[in-house]
């Protein structure tokens, strides 16, 4: 007996907002009218349409203090650019990520910019994926901000059982305002990921961007080689940035900048050890950034821990020492008044 054949799989989700003040119970605004409509056309194609998409849902950020010299990634948190995600997903989240939902809808404080509409097409399959994103956010009167439109192309195919290639293109237009001219970036980037061996992997990156309108053409690339087994793991990363590389819809953790890092730690358990004990896992990390224009340090860290004990309740005992080294590129002054630092100074004396 043949199964019946598929009927329309389509999910509608609208919703209406309408301000009303409870002091005087009276109606301020137009409503909001908006929503999202997904449509399975297959079982491995799936379009998603959203328009003045409503994002009241999604979590707060988590407040961080950052004392590095890079910027903070903050993970997306809207459902709407959850789904999929790791198919658009490229890079490192440390230091460079050529597509990076957060820079659409949002400014670079976290504030939110009305999306007029959006379109997304994935298909999935054993051999090969494709992703579409366009999305069209509104101008902002207030804090001048352009209507803004974004592109993204992404297609990768398996190779073999356990090794991928893949391409991603990435379209910026910033509209014409009455303090900044029409900029448009596009970032092209190649990624790979290839099983060497049941222990050993490696993946890379590279990506360029060009800018029309503003400066931003300039190189990026990532590369990351692993040993993983059960015995403990060995990890290299290369990441570098040119002073100019401007991914207008991803994300960079600082410009002008070489990573080269490498990690390692033992997953040791001998007979010996009590049974509250799951393992001793002791590190050794190693991060040193150089600059590229000039090939200068800019800091180095390591992080050294002999002790390091994973109990079987998943709690950790940790004995670490991080020794660090910063070297300014330019004059650094503390964001304080001198006379006010000088009275700190003069009072710490007395």
């Amino acid at each position: 007996m043949m199964p019946p054949p598929p009927r329309l799989n389509i999910r509608l989700q609208p919703y209406l907002l309408q301000d009303v003040r409870a002091t005087s119970a009276v109606v301020t605004g137009a409503p909001q009218v908006g929503g999202e409509v997904k449509w399975a056309i297959t079982p491995n194609d799936v379009l998603d349409l959203t328009v003045n998409t409503d994002f009241a849902q999604a979590d707060v950020d988590r407040q961080v203090i950052n004392l590095t010299r890079f910027s903070v990634f903050f993970p997306e948190r809207r459902q709407f650019f959850l789904e999929n995600a790791s198919l658009f997903s490229l890079g490192t989240d440390n230091y460079i990520q050529p597509f990076f939902s957060r820079r659409i809808g949002l400014d670079a404080f976290g504030n939110p910019i009305p999306i007029d509409a959006g379109a997304r097409y994935v298909r999935r399959t054993t051999s090969e994926n494709i992703g579409l994103l366009f999305i069209q956010t509104r101008a902002g009167d207030r804090r001048n901000l352009p209507q803004s439109r974004f592109a993204v192309a992404r297609f990768s195919c398996n190779l073999g059982e356990e090794n991928r290639l893949g391409a991603m293109l990435n379209l910026r237009q910033d509209a014409l305002t009455s303090t900044t001219p029409t900029v448009t970036n596009i970032v092209t980037s190649l990624d790979g990921f290839w099983r060497i061996s049941p222990s050993w992997s490696y993946q890379a990156m590279v990506s360029n961007s060009q800018t029309r309108g503003a400066s931003g053409n300039g190189f990026g690339a990532y590369s990351f080689l692993a040993w993983n087994d059960n015995a403990g793991y060995i990890g290299l990363v290369n990441a570098i940035v040119s002073p100019d590389y401007n991914a207008g819809t991803g994300f960079v953790g600082r410009q002008n900048v070489a990573v080269t890092s490498l990690g390692m730690y033992l997953n040791f358990r001998p007979d010996w050890k009590p049974s509250f004990i799951r393992a001793f896992e002791p590190d050794l990390f190693i991060n040193l950034f150089h600059g590229v224009s000039d090939g200068k340090l800019q800091e180095a860290n390591i992080q050294f821990s002999p002790i390091y004990i994973t109990f079987q309740n998943g709690a950790n005992l940790v004995f670490s020492i991080q020794p660090n080294w910063q070297f300014p590129t330019e004059r650094f002054t503390p964001n304080c008044r001198r006379e006010r630092c000088r009275r700190r100074l003069h009072l710490h004396a007395i």
